[in-house]
């Protein structure tokens, strides 16, 4: 969509939280790029790597676990501040 480019960049996103692994395609000319595939690959349906998760990720988790534990601020209720509006 037009509306998902920006200054000629286009934007992409694969869901929300994780939902998706996303593979876009540019075919990129002399003059200009396009998105020319896109895919989205539900992550609920990808093996899990144990090992992997356990020597990488939980460390990073980990060390960022105070960051994201810090209160920022609050937030009213409202519909367009859902997980679900992003």
């Amino acid at each position: 969509s037009p509306l998902n480019i920006v200054n000629g960049i286009p934007i992409a996103q694969a869901g929300k939280l994780g939902e998706f692994v996303g593979e876009v395609d540019i075919t990129v000319g002399r003059a200009c790029a396009a998105v020319t595939s896109v895919h989205l690959t539900p992550t609920a349906h990808l093996p899990v790597d144990d090992a992997f998760n356990a020597a990488h990720v939980q460390p990073l988790l980990d060390a960022v676990a105070p960051i994201f534990n810090e209160a920022l601020g609050t937030a009213i209720e409202h519909d367009d501040l859902s997980i679900d509006a992003v």
